[in-house]
């Protein structure tokens, strides 16, 4: 005979429900999994140009990509590739960027960001596959190993957070130019990544008007007088740059610095040879200012008597 459904058993069997909803949520390794409790993360990556004048490709292999919640000592594997994701960097340069993942994480706040690379370490001499490493442009190629005592993750500690319902956007600028070094004439990578919000970024668009009397032109982005003429006699020339790019002499001198946080900006020009090494540092552009979401025009020349329209000329250094 069916149970009379009275009123305090409709109201027990309503609280028992609710109970149960709320337990659901709450208790560890519960079988739903509620996207609409947590942030979506969407990563890119992207890439400063190497100098030297004979590498084609560099080709990084990553594994997986890991987080660092604040307060906690255990990285995050957030991505892990099933087989390690190959990508020349050189083609995700002047604002190009690679879309890397698109993950949905526990809402909060993160300290750190890395990137495990599938490459072996000089100590053991073993190599992997696939191997990270520089193609030239005679169609050689060459195995990439990180330095002795090295491991094989990029980190960054730049820390960002993860909002409830919201889509945080980063830029990952893994620093080509920065990482990859010359030691005992052998090509090792000494991973150098900086992260930015994306949607805090802007872009400086400029012209260096005397291109055609160098054949080979840097410009590179620091913050307001954080440059020391001593580094362009260091092993890694310009390690405190913030961003670097080619000035392109096909195209009338342009070049691009993209995903620059918002703020005031040093541009500073370099004539290289064609080992990359440095040959004479040109000059600085003061206080370049870059707006989030704008692209800031530039152009400059190096003397005065042929500075023409909007150009400006750089400081002597």
């Amino acid at each position: 005979m069916p149970t009379k459904l009275t009123r305090t058993n409709f109201f027990i069997a309503c609280i028992s429900y609710a109970v149960l909803i709320i337990l659901v949520f709450l208790l560890p390794g519960a079988c739903i999994d509620n996207e609409a409790l947590r942030g979506r993360i969407l990563i890119n990556l992207t890439d400063a140009p190497v100098d030297a004048s004979n590498i084609k490709e560099v080709n990084i292999a990553i594994r997986s990509i890991e987080v660092l919640k604040e307060g906690s000592e255990t990285w995050q594997t957030i991505k892990s590739f099933e087989e390690p994701r190959t990508i020349d960097l050189l083609a995700f340069s002047e604002g190009k960027a690679f879309d890397l993942t698109e993950q949905y994480l526990t809402p909060g706040d993160y300290q750190g960001i890395r990137l495990e690379l599938n490459l072996a370490n000089v100590d053991n001499g073993l190599t992997v596959f696939p191997q990270s490493n520089i193609v030239f442009t005679n169609g050689t190629q060459e195995a990439l190993f990180v330095q002795a005592g090295a491991d094989s993750y990029v980190e960054n500690m730049d820390a960002f957070s993860i909002v409830t319902n919201q889509t945080t956007f980063l830029t990952l600028d893994f620093d080509v130019r920065k990482s990859v070094v010359l030691i005992n004439g052998a090509y090792a990578l000494d991973p150098q990544m900086r992260v930015v919000k994306t949607d805090n970024t802007g872009t400086i668009d400029g012209q260096f008007r005397d291109f055609a009397d160098y054949p080979k032109v840097i410009a590179l982005a620091y913050k307001p007088g954080s440059f020391n003429a001593n580094e362009a006699a260091n092993e890694r020339a310009f390690a405190n740059s913030i961003s670097s790019t080619n000035v392109n002499a096909n195209v009338s001198g342009r070049f691009t610095l993209a995903f620059l946080e918002e703020g005031n900006y040093d541009l500073v020009f370099a004539a290289l040879n064609n080992d990359g090494s440095v040959d004479t540092v040109l000059g600085k552009l003061s206080n370049a200012a870059v707006g989030k979401g704008e692209t800031t025009a530039v152009c400059v020349q190096l003397s005065v008597p042929q500075v023409q329209g909007n150009c400006v000329q750089i400081e002597p250094l």
